[in-house]
C-alpha cells in the first residue's frame, strides 16, 4: 500500500499528497485514504480538480484513477451540517447563505429531499445537474428552479417522466404547470405530458387547449379531458362525440349548445343512463329521452323535469327498473296508491318514499312488513301503535319493536319479558 504524507500550505489548499504511481478503483482509493487519514474535519482528496474521495459523501466513478498529484481540499463546514443534511435535507432552510450556494451541501440535503432545492442559492437554481437531481426525486421541485431551466426543454421533459414514474408517491401533481410558458405553448411537449397525466392539458397554452389534433389525442386517453379544451372545442360535435365515448360523464363539460343536442345526449344515455344529468333541461323535458333512462336505469329519474316526474308512465316504468325510484317522482306520484303498491312489491323500502297519506294506509304498511319487518321503520305513527301491524313485523324481526309505540312495546314486554332485548338496543 502507498505511503500517503500531508503536508500543510497557507490558506484550505495544501501541498499534493505524494504516493506511489498506482492505479486504483473506486473502491480500492475509498480503503486506502480512510485508513490513512485521520482527520475530523471535512475534506475532499482532488486530482487534476476532479473529486476521487472524500470523508463525507460518497464518490462514484468508473473508471481507475492513478494517485499522483493529488491535492487535499477542506472545506468550510464540518461533519454535524453534513448528518443534519442526511437526516433532515429540509435543515437546508436554516444554513447560512454560504452553505445554501455550496453545491456538495446542497447535493446531500436534495439526496435526503428534493424538495430542499428550494432553500438552495439562486445560483445553484440555476445549476442543471443539481436541479435534474432533485427532480429525479421528487418531479415537483421543477417549482424551485430557475426561469432559464423552466424553459429548457430536456430538463422539463426528464421532469415529466419522472412526474409519471413517481405519480404513485407524489400524487396527482402535474409539473408541466412550473414549465415556462414557451414550453406550455410547445405542441410536442405537451403532447408528452397530457401521454403521462391527462390533467397536463390544464397548464397548456390557450393555443393548444384550442388545437383540435391536440385536444382529440387527450380525450381518446380520457374523456375528462374535455374540461381542459376551449369553448370552441367543447362545441365540436365530433370531438365531444368521442369524449363521451370514452367517458361517459365528459356530456358535462361540452357547451350548452351540444348538452341539447337530441342525438349526442342520446348517445350519452345509451351508452350510460345517469348522463341525463347533464343534458340541457329541454332534453330533461323530453319524454323519449327520459324514456330511454329510466328503462335502463329507473334512478335517471332524478335528473327528469318535474313534469315528467309526474308522468305516470314514466315514473312507472322507472319503478319496474328500481323501486326506490319512487324517491324522484312527484309529491301527487307518491301519493298514488296503485304505484306505491307496485313499488313496495319490487323494493319493500320504498314505503319510505310514499307520502305521508300512504305512510298511514293499513293495506300497504301491512304489505310492507309482511315482506320485511324492516318496513315498520318508515310507517306513520299510527300505524306504530297498531298492534297487527307492529306483531308481524316482529315476528319477522323481533328487534324492530323498538320503531313501535311507547304503549305497544309495554303490550309486548308484559307477555314476553324478553322481548325487552330489544327495545334497549
Amino acid at each position: 500500500m502507498p505511503l500517503i504524507t500531508i503536508s500543510f500550505m497557507t490558506g484550505n489548499i495544501y501541498k499534493s499528497i505524494n504516493v506511489d504511481n498506482i492505479e486504483l478503483n473506486n473502491k480500492e482509493i475509498k480503503n486506502l485514504f480512510a485508513s490513512n487519514i485521520n482527520e475530523s474535519k471535512c475534506f475532499n482528496i482532488l486530482k487534476m480538480n476532479r473529486i476521487i474521495y472524500s470523508n463525507y459523501i460518497n464518490i462514484y466513478y468508473n473508471d481507475n484513477i492513478v494517485l499522483t498529484d493529488l491535492n487535499i481540499v477542506f472545506v468550510s463546514f464540518d461533519k454535524n451540517i453534513v448528518k443534519r443534511l442526511q437526516k433532515d435535507g429540509l435543515e437546508l432552510k436554516n444554513l447560512s447563505n454560504e452553505f445554501k450556494n455550496n453545491k456538495q451541501l446542497v447535493e446531500i440535503a436534495i439526496n435526503n429531499n428534493g424538495i430542499a432545492l428550494k432553500y438552495a442559492s439562486d445560483e445553484l437554481k440555476n445549476d442543471y445537474e443539481i436541479v435534474k437531481n432533485a427532480i429525479s426525486y421528487d418531479a415537483i421541485t421543477l417549482k424551485y428552479a430557475s426561469d432559464e431551466l423552466k424553459n429548457n426543454y430536456e430538463l422539463v421533459k426528464f421532469a415529466i417522466q419522472s412526474e409519471e414514474n413517481n405519480i404513485e408517491s407524489n400524487g396527482n401533481v402535474d409539473v408541466l404547470a412550473y414549465a415556462s410558458r414557451e414550453l406550455r405553448n410547445n405542441f410536442e411537449l405537451v403532447k408528452f405530458a397530457i401521454q403521462s397525466n391527462i390533467d397536463s392539458l390544464k397548464f397548456a397554452s390557450n393555443e393548444l387547449k384550442n388545437n383540435f389534433e391536440l385536444v382529440k389525442i387527450a380525450v381518446q386517453l380520457n374523456g375528462y379531458a374535455l374540461l381542459y379544451a376551449s369553448n370552441e372545442l367543447k362545441n365540436n360535435f365530433e370531438l365531444v362525440k368521442l369524449a363521451v365515448q370514452q367517458d361517459i360523464f365528459a356530456l358535462e363539460y361540452a357547451s350548452y349548445e351540444l348538452k341539447n343536442n337530441f342525438e349526442l345526449v342520446k348517445f350519452a344515455i345509451k351508452l350510460n343512463a345517469n348522463s341525463l344529468k347533464f343534458a340541457s333541461n329541454e332534453l330533461k323535458n323530453n319524454f323519449e329521452l327520459v324514456k330511454l333512462a329510466v328503462k335502463q336505469d329507473g334512478i335517471a329519474l332524478e335528473y327528469a323535469s318535474d313534469e315528467l316526474k309526474n308522468n305516470i308512465e314514466l315514473v312507472n316504468l322507472a319503478v319496474q327498473q328500481d323501486g326506490f325510484a319512487l324517491k324522484y317522482a312527484s309529491d301527487e306520484l307518491k301519493n298514488n296508491f296503485e304505484l306505491v303498491k307496485f313499488a313496495i312489491q319490487l323494493n319493500v323500502d320504498s314505503l319510505k318514499f310514499a307520502s305521508n297519506e300512504l305512510k298511514n294506509n293499513f293495506e300497504l304498511v301491512e304489505l310492507a312488513v309482511l315482506q320485511d319487518g324492516y318496513a315498520l321503520e318508515y310507517a306513520s305513527d299510527e300505524l306504530k301503535n297498531n298492534f297487527e301491524i307492529v306483531k308481524i313485523a316482529v315476528q319477522d324481526k323481533p328487534f324492530m319493536l323498538k320503531y313501535a309505540s311507547f304503549e305497544i312495546i309495554k303490550i309486548f314486554v308484559e307477555n314476553q319479558p324478553d322481548m325487552l332485548q330489544y327495545v334497549s338496543r
